[in-house]
């Protein structure tokens, strides 16, 4: 069991400033950030059972999740490519929707499972004590399934493109080495969020519903189905403080070698993540006694 920490503790840490944040004054977020280091193979346990409980009384799951993760985007490409020829920056908008929708899956998919750590989890809460934080981190990996499908369809999709186009749409630079850091910069976001969202889900049950019409919506706001580059100027910048923009712009200029580098993106994604993060472990800790009497 983890022992709590010393009264001492403040948001950062033994040596930091006296004052700390939340109803606890014993524990701060380092020792929220220790607890899990410490409670890691719990929270792989968590992961695999996640796994294991999304693939349970499916006889067809390699096929249903294909189909469930690239169905969307062969409609998105005969709707905003086809139809409406929406611009793609010289790559095939198959291709450029896939490569989009990926990291933007990186996202999406922990933070729905992550929102519903708790509440899957509410038999076991009442019964055994554990740190109610190893639960969100453990569920996200639930929804990196629709992530590795993804990735796999791109490969396939730039080796026929190779073979019926004749190009190799990847870009094999040294760039490629951002993609994994901008993916995991996108789960990390997840994490940060469902710290929020998990406690909200425990407190009313319909959060999930609430949750899905936001991410929908935020969605659409991100440069997915379009170019940040197609923008008009005016409103550019407003786009680049969403968050997602700066990964999802970033994995494409890694991976496709299209556009340019988003810095102020990416530093507006970084500053939101670790204000979120940092925030979001303060707000679990002070909710955390009453989750299991919410469940």
């Amino acid at each position: 069991m983890c022992p709590k920490a010393s009264a001492s503790s403040s948001l950062w840490g033994e040596s930091a400033a006296p004052w700390v944040l939340g109803p606890d004054l014993r524990v701060g977020v380092r020792a929220r950030l220790e607890e899990i280091w410490r409670y890691r193979r719990i929270i792989w346990f968590f992961s695999v059972n996640a796994v294991q409980r999304l693939f349970a009384n499916t006889r067809f799951p390699i096929l249903i999740f294909t189909l469930r993760s690239v169905v969307p985007i062969f409609a998105g490409t005969a709707i905003f490519g086809t139809v409406m020829r929406g611009p793609s920056d010289g790559v095939p908008y198959f291709l450029f929707l896939l490569t989009g929708t990926t990291i933007w899956n990186c996202f999406d998919g922990p933070l729905t499972w992550g929102t519903r750590a708790l509440e899957m989890n509410r038999q076991l809460l009442t019964k055994l004590y554990l740190p109610r934080i190893v639960l969100p981190a453990g569920q996200m990996s639930a929804g990196l399934v629709d992530v590795i499908v993804c990735s796999v369809v791109i490969l396939a999709a730039l080796v026929y493109y190779r073979v019926t186009d004749g190009v190799w749409y990847s870009a094999l630079t040294p760039r490629l080495l951002v993609a994994p850091g901008v993916m995991l910069l996108a789960m990390l976001f997840a994490f940060a969020m469902s710290l929020w969202t998990s406690v909200w889900q425990a407190r009313a049950r319909d959060m999930r519903f609430v949750l899905g019409y936001v991410v929908g919506f935020w969605y659409l706001l991100t440069p997915i189905v379009y170019p940040m580059s197609h923008l008009p100027p005016a409103v550019r910048w407003l786009a680049a403080v969403n968050p997602m923009a700066g990964p999802v712009e970033a994995f494409k200029w890694a991976l496709l070698g299209i556009g340019e580098w988003p810095a102020y993106p990416m530093a507006m994604s970084l500053a939101v993540t670790t204000i979120v993060l940092l925030t979001g472990l303060w707000y679990f800790e002070g909710a955390e006694g009453e989750i299991a009497d919410r469940l």
